[in-house]
Order: structure tokens, then sequence, then C-alpha cells
């Protein structure tokens, strides 16, 4: 049957009143509504949800989702910002076709915090601008060649200095550094090329003064050292760099040869055990901590100790390394005067590298046997883990007995089955998303990284723009979990679990 037009200026509150009206309908029994639901999601839920309802509605108006008909109903007022940090390719590319400004709310900025470049090169080949946008900064923080490659392509200035802003600790270079100097400060050898293949100044200088070639030497990178060396970088390393990158290497025949140099040593030289911490390189660590360098050293850009930095990456193994050196567990940042736990607890929500390990219930635990304080440890609007949370609010004593989880209402994991069933074989990822607690984790057997519903539904998308919609083979209802039977080549009783507690899915399995 073919989609219905929408009319020449669509009504949303009209649209969602003719959903309420279907789901209605199709609860009363009336035959014409239930033909247009069973259209299109095979079997309904009963009762009927109003997602599902808007659903069939969209779908009869040829959009897969709702929220691609609402899209397409709002325009330009639909929040492309939102879209491309959602990573919703599919919606992107609706509102660019739209006549979306490209260069809304920093959109090619979130676009390049994603690890597939999809939204990154639907704004390119819409004329979002390179210059100024911050991109490039995100995409050499995270040592990414291709992104890098695209934006240089698109006309990005390998030696032009990123705008001023705020970025977490850790995760993006300062967004005012140059992208040489930054990329070298990064041990990236690849994008270190790439800059200085598109132009860029070898001997840049990074905003402490220092050449690249200097800073690299120091982080221990020779191989973004011989990288620049061949682009003809002046060659100013002194004796303390190269006592320093030896150091950062755990070179230790190279660093008592070259150890004399410490005497002279500042507070600044003395950072490079935080940026090793951070990095959990005990080795490193460990020999500095042998040379003298003190346990309590700050970083220049934010006044971080190694505790401190080490904490935010949940490296527990690192914590308890530097709580023996006689780190102080009570030591405050110089930008936010906050505490190694509070470092943690924030830290905890916000996952900073899901690829790197990490264990921040362990390392809290680590801080609070120390005696670490939990004043001042959870940060307005930076909420921890919710293990975290509860570790951090506990009170002191032996535990309490766990009570004995509620039991799971069958008809809600019923109805919980047919509205999955209904969100796989439609691709409807808002539907998906109903169902989904926030806070939702990816258990067994699933990707790394999906740590609560944005980061799922962002799998999940990518599965839906590569495979499409699923066929559901059939569910099965468990004490308190919906399992979905849904064939693959090769494996046709391949399944997935969904845990419920309360009304939301708060585990995913498979």
């Amino acid at each position: 049957m073919p989609a219905e037009q929408l009319p020449q200026r669509p009504d949303l509150d009209q649209l969602r009143r003719q959903a309420k009206e279907l789901r209605d309908a199709a609860r009363a029994g009336d035959p014409t509504a239930l033909e247009r639901v069973n259209r299109h999601l095979r079997p309904p839920a009963d009762p009927l949800a109003l997602s599902a309802a808007q659903h069939a509605i969209a779908r009869e108006h040829g959009f897969s989702s709702w929220s691609r008909l609402k899209a397409a109903v709002e325009g330009g007022a639909a929040s492309l910002h939102d879209a491309v940090e959602a990573n919703d390719v599919a919606l992107v590319r609706l509102l660019l076709e739209r006549g979306a400004d490209p260069n809304d709310g920093h959109a090619l900025a979130h676009a390049a915090e994603h690890a597939d470049h999809r939204c990154l090169r639907l704004l390119l080949d819409h004329g979002a601008t390179v210059r100024g946008a911050g991109a490039l900064a995100a995409l050499i923080g995270r040592s990414d060649g291709d992104g890098v490659r695209l934006l240089l392509d698109a006309g990005a200035d390998p030696g032009r200095p990123q705008p001023a802003g705020s970025a977490p600790i850790g995760l993006m270079p300062d967004l005012a550094e140059n992208p040489l100097a930054a990329a070298a400060q990064r041990d990236s050898a690849a994008v270190v090329e790439l800059l200085l293949e598109a132009g860029a100044d070898p001997d840049a200088p990074c905003r402490d003064g220092r050449s690249p070639l200097r800073a690299a030497v120091r982080r221990g990178a020779g191989d973004v050292g011989a990288v620049l060396r061949r682009f003809g970088a002046r060659d100013d390393v002194d004796d303390a760099d190269r006592f320093l990158g030896a150091c950062a290497r755990a070179d230790r025949a190279e660093a008592e040869r070259l150890a004399v140099v410490r005497l002279d040593l500042s507070g600044e030289d003395h950072a490079v055990i935080v940026d090793a911490a951070e990095h959990g390189d005990a080795a490193a660590v460990r020999l500095m901590l042998d040379l003298g360098f003190p346990a309590d050293a700050r970083r220049g850009m934010d006044g971080a100790s190694p505790l401190h930095a080490a904490a935010y990456r949940g490296r527990v193994e690192m914590v308890r390394l530097l709580i023996e050196a006689g780190a102080d567990v009570e030591r405050r940042d110089g930008q936010w005067q906050s505490t190694p736990i509070c470092w943690a607890a924030v830290g905890s929500g916000e996952h900073p590298r899901p690829d790197w390990p990490a264990d921040w219930v362990a390392t809290v635990r680590a801080l609070l046997a120390a005696g670490a304080s939990t004043r001042d440890a959870i940060v307005e609007g930076k909420p921890p883990s919710r293990e975290v949370a509860a570790l951090l609010r506990a009170p002191v004593g032996p535990p309490a007995a766990p009570d004995e989880p509620p039991a799971v209402d069958r008809e809600l994991l019923d109805r919980m089955a047919g509205q999955l069933r209904i969100a796989f074989e439609s691709g409807d990822v808002d539907l998906l998303a109903s169902l989904l607690h926030p806070d939702v984790r990816w258990g067994g057997g699933g990707p790394r990284g999906c740590w609560n519903r944005t980061q799922v539904l962002d799998w999940y998308r990518v599965l839906g723009d590569r495979f499409g919609p699923v066929r559901v083979a059939r569910t099965a209802v468990h004490d308190d979990a919906v399992e979905l039977f849904v064939p693959v080549p090769g494996r046709p009783d391949w399944s997935q679990t969904f845990r419920v507690a309360g009304e939301s899915i708060v585990e995913i399995s498979g």
C-alpha cells in the first residue's frame, strides 16, 4: 500500500491526536484500526501502547519511526545538535536534507566525538565549516587519524589553534593548543605525520613554549620524535628532556645514567609522573618514585596529583601503589579544589575511555580504606555511577543484609516482550528507548563501552543502519527477564536477554 502524503503544512499535534485515536480504537476492538496496526506491528502489544500507535502512524506516512516523522514535520526546528550528539545518522541526514544548518550548535565538534565518522561526513558533505569548530582538537585528542584526514581534506588549517573551551581532563588536549603540539603530546606519530604533510610547522611551539620535539622526547615518544626530525624539526632537546623521556619509558638504565640532571628539575618537570599514573604505567611511576619524584607532584594545567589522575581513570592498582608511596588522599587539585575520591566519583559517571580497564568501585574503596573523606565527593551536575553513589552514601559499619528484590509482574514481562519484538522488527529505536532504564548496562557477551541508555541505543542504531530491522523468531519470559531469539547466519538460536527491574530494562546480555 502506498504511503500517505503529509499535508503541505503538517501539524504534529494533529498527528499525535491521530495516534491516540488509533490506539483507543484498536483497544476497543475496531476492525479497521486493528488492521492498520497489524499491517505495521507483528504482533501488536496488548494493550496497545501510544508509542506503538505512533509508530504505525509514522509507517503509514512512509517513515521508519515516529522520531523520523516528527523530525520531518518540525524540519529545521528539530535539533541537529541533539541528533548528532546521539549519533542518529538517519535523523541527521533527514534534518540536513530539509535545510538544517550544518553549523548548528557546534554539531561538527560533537560529530568528531564519535568513533565512526558517518555524521562527520554528512555534515562536511552539507557544507559544515571546519574553521574554529573544535572538531580537529577532539579528533587529535582521540588520536583518530582517519577523522583528522577527513577534516584536513575539507580544508582544516593544521596550524590554527583551536578555539578555547572546556573539555574533560585527559580526554582532549587544551582546545587553544596548536594542533601539531597537541598531537605531539598525545603520542600519535600517525596524526603528527598527517599534520606535517598538510603543512604544519614542525617547530610551532606548545603553550608552555617548548617545541613539539622536546614535548615528544619528554613523554618518551620516540616514534613521534623521529617523524618530527624527518620533517626538519629543530633539535633543541637537552639532557633533562632525555632523562624525563627515559623515566616515561621506564628505561631505568638510561634514567640512572642521566640522573644527575634531576637536581635541577622543576615542579613542572616532576609532573610527568601524573601522566604516567593516568595511563596506569606502574613501571614508569615506580621508577620515578625511586628517583625521588614526589608522590604528590602537581600537573600544571589543573593542579592534579598522580592520585587524582589515577582515581579519575579508575586505575585501582595505581591508586594503591601511590597510597603506599605516601600520596595524600585529601590533597585538592588546583582548578576545582576537589579530592581524589571526588575525581573517582566523576570518572565513574563519565567513563572517560570505555576501552581502558577501570574499576571505580574498587578505587573508591581503596581511597576510603586509606582514610579519604566522603565530604564534597559528589559534584552537582556530574553524578557518579549508581554503585559508587551507593558506596559514598553508605553508612559507616557493616552493610545490612540486602533486601529480597521484588518479583517482576508477569503481565509486565509479557507486555515488555511484545514491545521488544515490535522495536526489533520495525527498527523503532524510540520505542526501545522508552523501555530502557537511563543507566541500563550491557552485561556479558555484548559490546564494550555500553554503560547507559544513550550508549546502548547508539550501538543498536549502528546495527540498524548496517542490517536493517531483524526478525524475532520467538520470545521467552523468565523470572525477571525477557529473552528474544533472533536468528543470525550460522547461529539460528542466537538470543538476547533483557533483565527487568521496576518497569524498565536495567541489563542486557547476549
